[in-house]
Formats: structure tokens, C-alpha cells, sequence
């Protein structure tokens, strides 16, 4: 809340630091295009994402896990007996955090189905832990114990 009177310079502030994107970030990017370290970061990345989606189908196999093969997500459509808020709060319980299809999904209703953020762990033992946790739950089915109630 910016006090009564003080709004113009406080909008003249905003406008000045915020106006472009600051010169030094300007001239980073510029140089890693030019030079091109930023093709070498982005073709690091692919790479890594190619291979964090062939472990991602390898671990579901048999489940119906639908991603391109160098995307960072995925979407993973669950079999009729779960319902995503419960898959969602089961995987909490074993310290996997999951995000369900509706709240990235433009479709109405929204698929059944989990968003798995293949890239957003840093260390792939953990992403094939967290992974793998989620088949067997699915490979379990619901059970009470998993259940939102």
C-alpha cells in the first residue's frame, strides 16, 4: 500500500525499474546467443529431459503416461479405479508431490490424470524414487489407507 499522495512517485519508481529488462541480463543473454553458450545450455537440457522421459516410461510401463519424448512434464491418465485428488494425497503420504490435470487443463471437465514434472528434481535417483512410488500406488489400486476421507 503506497500512502495517500505518494502514489506518482511511487508509479514513476515502478516505471523506472521495470520499464526493460535490465541491461546487464541484456547483455548476458546477448553474448550466450552470439557465443553460443546458450545453444549449448538448451541442447544440455534436451538432452537431459530425453532421458528423464525414457526412465519415466520405463518405470510406467503399463500405465497410460503420454509425454513428448523431450518435454519436461508429462501427463499420466489414471486407470478408472483412482480419482486424481486421492492419487494426489496418497503420494503426499509417501513424499511425492503431485499435481492434478485440472489445474493445468483448458479442458472442461479436466482429464483424469497427474502432471509429473520430470524435470523439476535435480537428482535423478530421487526423480526414479519419487517415480516409482507413484506405480506402486497405482499398481496397488486404492486402498482405505489411501483414500482422501
Amino acid at each position: 500500500a503506497v500512502p495517500e499522495g505518494e502514489s506518482a512517485p511511487f508509479i514513476a519508481a515502478l516505471r523506472g525499474t521495470t520499464w526493460m529488462a535490465p541491461p546487464i541480463s541484456a547483455e548476458i543473454a546477448a553474448r550466450w546467443i552470439g557465443d553460443g553458450t546458450a545453444a549449448s545450455l538448451a541442447e544440455t537440457q534436451r538432452k537431459a529431459a530425453v532421458e528423464r522421459q525414457k526412465i519415466a516410461r520405463r518405470l510406467l510401463a503399463g500405465f497410460d503416461y503420454r509425454a513428448h519424448p523431450s518435454s519436461f512434464f508429462g501427463m499420466l491418465h489414471l486407470p478408472a479405479t483412482w480419482r486424481a485428488s486421492d492419487l494426489v494425497s496418497a503420494a503426499a503420504r509417501q513424499r511425492v508431490r503431485l499435481r492434478a490435470a485440472e489445474s493445468f487443463s483448458t479442458d472442461q471437465p479436466a482429464p483424469s490424470a497427474i502432471r509429473l514434472c520430470i524435470c523439476g528434481v535435480a537428482d535423478v535417483a530421487r526423480l526414479i524414487e519419487g517415480i516409482g512410488r507413484v506405480a506402486a500406488l497405482l499398481r496397488e489400486g486404492p486402498t482405505r489407507d489411501n483414500l482422501l476421507v
